[in-house]
């Protein structure tokens, strides 16, 4: 009888195995630095649109602050609804955590106050493209809304 697993065979499954977990490792401490560059661009644009903004409001300029605020809500909205339907990986044990299905719940919550928020004073985005995306994501919360 043929010994299926014999010593060289036994080195290079281990071998894949480590390879596989080093790069998994490798790929979380990657995907976090990229994630964390990322979150680190973004507050720094919105510290800069924070400032517009301040300027706006301090200057009288009143309707401009709005319109930027707005704008920035729609952007937030695009986001949300963007992101939700694109695909989440697996590997993202967080998504199987009960923290995480409380914090979908709250965002659901908080989402349902920016679809009324939306409603009661409607802004439109230039692109039809993006508005669609808006759109889709605020009637996917005002049906949740309109259920409770």
């Amino acid at each position: 009888m043929k010994r299926i697993l014999n010593r060289y065979n036994l080195l290079v499954v281990l071998v894949i195995i480590i390879f596989a977990a080093v790069s998994f490792f490798a790929g979380g401490i990657v995907g976090f630095g990229k994630g964390f560059e990322a979150k680190s661009f973004y507050d720094g644009v919105d510290s800069y649109y924070t400032i517009m903004i301040l300027r706006a409001v301090r200057e009288g300029k009143d309707d401009q602050a709005i319109s930027a605020l707005e704008t920035k809500l729609n952007g937030q909205i695009f986001n949300c609804g963007f992101f939700a339907e694109s695909p989440h990986s697996i590997f993202n044990l967080n998504r199987w955590s009960e923290s995480y299905q409380k914090a979908t719940e709250s965002i659901k919550t908080l989402m349902q106050e920016v679809a009324k928020y939306r409603k009661e004073y409607p802004f439109s985005f230039p692109h039809t493209e993006v508005q669609k995306i808006i759109d889709n994501t605020l009637e996917k919360y005002s049906v949740i809304n309109n259920e409770t």
